[in-house]
Order: C-alpha cells, then sequence, then structure tokens
C-alpha cells in the first residue's frame, strides 16, 4: 500500500525492517509496478532499495500479466514520466515481455505515441550484438504493427494536440530498412505496412508513411529482404474506396502498371471496388502508352478472370461497358476449370439472370447462338444441369429459373438440345448430377429426347445408372449435403428414375432390346 501511495519515507522504513517486496498484491503486482507513484527523484533510490531487497524485475500481475515495465509505460504521464522507464531498463527489464494481449512495452510506447518512451526503450542492453540488432528489427516490426491496428480515436486520444508531431517522430523511431524486412517476414500473409494501414483503415498513417524516406510504394524483392513478389499496397487503398487514397498513391509514385502474385491489374481491382474510377484508370493507363487491349483481357493466375469478368460478376454494368468499349473479350476460352478445360464469362454468370442479361444484352453478341460456355462444347444448359449443389440442396432453384429463363428470352429449343463434344445432351448431364429440377424443365419445355444417345452410346437413364453405382461422385460432398438434412443421394437417384421412366426413358441396351423387338413385329 505505501509503494502504490508513492510514500518514499514509508517504504524505505518497511525495507530497513524486513518487509518482502516479493509480496504481491491480490492482483499479483508487486512494489516495482508502482514506481510511476514516486516523486521522479525518489524513483532510482526506491528501484535500487527493492531490487537489492529481492524484488522480481519480471514479476507479472495476475489480470493481464503485465510486468513492471508495462505498468511504467502504461502509468506514464507528462514528459518527466521517464523515469521508472529509464531506471528498469538499466536495471535489466525486458523491453520485448509479452503480457497476456500479446503486447510489450515496446508496442505500448508506440501505440501511446510516446516517442520518448520508445527511445529509451530501444536503447536497452537487450539489443546489444549481433543477435540484440535482428531483435530489435523485430520488436520495432511489431510495434508498427501494433500501432497500424490500433483504432484511429486511440491514436487521436494518446496524441492530443500534438497528433501528427508525436505519430511522425515514432514513425521515424520505427521505421527503416530493417524494420520492413522483418515486418514482412513476419506478417502471416507477407504484408507491407502499407497494406496493412489500409486494410485496417488506417487512414491517418497512410500519408506519414508514404513520406518515410525508407518506405516504397512500389515494394521489390531486393536481396537480403523477404518482400513478396507482386506486393502492390495500391490495390490495397484502391479496395478501401477512397479516391483520395488512390490519389495519395499515385502522387507518392505507385506504379499503376503493377500487377499482383495473382497477375491482377489494376483494372482488375478497380472494376471491383472501385468502378466510379475505371475512366480516370484507363486515360491515366493510355498517357503511359500502356497496351489496354491486353490489359482488359489479362486473367487472372488461376481463375483467368479479367477485368471485365471482374465488373459483371460485382454487377457493375456501366464499368464493364467501359471495358467492353476498349476491346474486353467474354466469348474467348481462357478461364481454366477443375479438369483441364476452359470456359467464357458465361461460365461465372450462369447462375445470375441479371449477368446473363447483361451478357446477353452487349452490343454485337449473337442472338439465338448456342450458348457454348466450355472449350468441351457445354453450353449453359449444360451447366445449369450440372448445378451440383442446387439439386442436392434443394434450397436455390436458380438452375431450373436459368433454363426457363434461357428458354423464354434467348435460346431456342435446339440450343437446350445441342450436344457437347461428347455427345451428351443437357439431358444426360442432369441425369448424372440428379438434377430433376432442370430435367424436367428440358422435357416439359425443350422436348428434351428423354433416349438421345451419347457417341458411346448411352441414354439419360444409363448417365443416371453411373451416378447411382457412384462413378465419378464427390463421396464428400455428398456427405456434407446428409450432414446438413437435405434429401439423400439415394433419393434424389430414385426421383431422377422416376421422372425418367415417366417420359419413357430406358437403358442403351434396353433401348436396343426393344427396337429389336419392335423390328421383329414389323418384319412379321
Amino acid at each position: 500500500m505505501s509503494c502504490a501511495a508513492g510514500n518514499t519515507d514509508v517504504v524505505l522504513f518497511l525495507l530497513r525492517n524486513g518487509a518482502d517486496p516479493r509480496m504481491p498484491s491480490e492482483t499479483g503486482q508487486t512494489c516495482l509496478h508502482h514506481l510511476q507513484a514516486f516523486p521522479n527523484g525518489d524513483i532510482e533510490k526506491i528501484a535500487t532499495a527493492l531490487l537489492k531487497a529481492g524484488a522480481d524485475i519480471e514479476a507479472k500481475d495476475h489480470d493481464q500479466h503485465n510486468t513492471p515495465l508495462h505498468s511504467a509505460c502504461l502509468q506514464a504521464r507528462g514528459p518527466a514520466a521517464a523515469v521508472a522507464v529509464q531506471v528498469l531498463l538499466r536495471y535489466g527489464a525486458d523491453p520485448c515481455s509479452v503480457a497476456r494481449d500479446g503486447r510489450s512495452p515496446t508496442d505500448i510506447a508506440a501505440m501511446r505515441l510516446r516517442p520518448d518512451l520508445l527511445h529509451a526503450l530501444l536503447q536497452s542492453s537487450k539489443f546489444s550484438g549481433a543477435e540484440g540488432t535482428l531483435r530489435k528489427s523485430q520488436a520495432k516490426a511489431q510495434a508498427l504493427s501494433a500501432l497500424i491496428m490500433q483504432l484511429k480515436t486511440q491514436r487521436l486520444r494518446y496524441g492530443g494536440l500534438q497528433f501528427e508531431d508525436h505519430l511522425e517522430n515514432v514513425l521515424n523511431i520505427l521505421v527503416s530498412t530493417s524494420t520492413l524486412a522483418a515486418y514482412v517476414k513476419a506478417h502471416a500473409k507477407g504484408h507491407h505496412p502499407l497494406q496493412d494501414a489500409c486494410i485496417w483503415g488506417s487512414a491517418d498513417m497512410i500519408e506519414p508513411l508514404l513520406s518515410h524516406p525508407d518506405i516504397e510504394v512500389n515494394p521489390a524483392f531486393r536481396e537480403g529482404l523477404s518482400y513478396r513478389v507482386g506486393m502492390v499496397p495500391l490495390f490495397d487503398a484502391i479496395r478501401t474506396r477512397d479516391m483520395n487514397l488512390f490519389r495519395a498513391f499515385l502522387s507518392a509514385g505507385a506504379d499503376i502498371t503493377a500487377r499482383d502474385e495473382q497477375n491482377r491489374n489494376v483494372l482488375h481491382i478497380v472494376a471491383e471496388f472501385m468502378p466510379s474510377l475505371i475512366d480516370e484508370t484507363i486515360t491515366r493507363l493510355s498517357d503511359l502508352g500502356s497496351d489496354l487491349s491486353d490489359l482488359v483481357n489479362s486473367g487472372a493466375t488461376g481463375t483467368g478472370f479479367t477485368p471485365f469478368d471482374m465488373a459483371v460478376q460485382s454487377e457493375h454494368f456501366d464499368c464493364a461497358r467501359v471495358l467492353f468499349k476498349h476491346g474486353a473479350k467474354y466469348d474467348n476460352f481462357t478461364r481454366p476449370g477443375m479438369a483441364g478445360e476452359y470456359y467464357n464469362s458465361f461460365q461465372y454468370a450462369a447462375g445470375s439472370q441479371t449477368q446473363l442479361s447483361f451478357l446477353l444484352g452487349l452490343e454485337g453478341t449473337r442472338k439465338n447462338h448456342g450458348l457454348v460456355v466450355c472449350d468441351n462444347g457445354f453450353t449453359l444448359f449444360h451447366l445449369a444441369a450440372a448445378s451440383f449443389d442446387n439439386a442436392l440442396l434443394e434450397t436455390d432453384p436458380s438452375s431450373a429459373d436459368i433454363t426457363t429463363f434461357l428458354l423464354r428470352h434467348t435460346a431456342t429449343v435446339e440450343d437446350a438440345n445441342q450436344v457437347c463434344h461428347q455427345g451428351s445432351t443437357p439431358l444426360h448431364v442432369a441425369a448424372y448430377f440428379g438434377n430433376t429440377a432442370v430435367a424436367r424443365m428440358l422435357l416439359d419445355q425443350a422436348g428434351a429426347d428423354v433416349n438421345a444417345r451419347t457417341r458411346t452410346g448411352a441414354t439419360p437413364f444409363d448417365h443416371l445408372i453411373a451416378r447411382d453405382q457412384g462413378q465419378g461422385t464427390d463421396q464428400d460432398e455428398i456427405k456434407r449435403v446428409d450432414d446438413l438434412e437435405k434429401r439423400t443421394w439415394k433419393r434424389r437417384t430414385e426421383e431422377m428414375r422416376d421422372l425418367l421412366r415417366s417420359y419413357g426413358g430406358l437403358g442403351g441396351r434396353e433401348l436396343e432390346s426393344t427396337r429389336a423387338r419392335q423390328g421383329s413385329r414389323t418384319e412379321v
């Protein structure tokens, strides 16, 4: 109690009479946790006496696991408050000790915008030598991360009227080439501080970071650093949807022609997040001599999605029209599937009447064409029939709705019965995937041939048998659906069997036998 009250004379008297400085209070705090309570001139005297009497300089309280150095940083008020921190550091307190919330004294000093405390902490003997230098870079990187992730309101509160000056001074202490390397290396996703500042909404920190001489607005791999290939903070700025931030990055020299690790260019990001910037962005790219035709048709790694695709998927149709005007192609097979096949833009729009209406209504789109979406000959009808999730879950009848939509507004009956390169009709696909809703639409509205045969002679009923035997099916997916207490795989198969039988569906061998018998009767 005497330490908490900052009573120097009483504390010294008690120590002389055998009081134990290691004895914690109910909260787990020891006498050293209360150094800030003493007058500045008495702090070193008290700390020396406590430590000589056996006080633990790394003792942690019960609640937050704060050490005396944590407490000194948390309780520091005014310019003279660094005394307790300096004294504890001289006696070997660890500035990297981590509390329950993962924060170290160094983090606290940075988050409270206390350049004086931060400077003192980073002068600790714990950071001496080669290993200490590395540890110092890591500590600064962690403190910078903590500062970026902090709520802006807290930074403003701690900075007060001198917020901008304090923030600039703290960043000048923290940011260096070695700190940036340590930051990127320690980050789970390999982010640069500029990226995190955008992601965490720390807009107040971005301009000070951009103006720092060691911050690279276009981070690139350099020997000795661990920057990722394709790290583009400009893209994260666009994702904030803050136009001023976008322009601040460009003013700082951000490369608008850069690509990220997925080979996406700036048009991909603008099309998805800030479509209102599409004209300005295209003008800037054009002024730099960029090949706009190449950029608007550049596919992302893995998905093959182009900027036009991103605009349509986000239903930013005005933006998509601008990209289309600059040469965007939607009917080329450049979007890879899961089995080596390639799709065009109709593939991702197959589940949305709004997106399909836009694509089918584009000037120059061929009306009543085969609606082919894949280089294997699949049409939109095949794709709707293969809507595996919808067929099993029955929570979204969109595949059947799309079939009806196409037949009413765009497609012909011939389109609905077009075969793919293997000779399968959409009904074959619907039978295999158990999609009774689409199968019924095809039979009722498109006059699908229930006994159409593929190149190998298989009918839709044969595909149903293959489904029933589990050939080529994703059993994990089936189990997931069963776990959701939806209709079972077996029941769906039975429903499809009943549907096909009701329309006269037969297996290939049955069909041949039937035709043979009919031929015999004719001869007789």
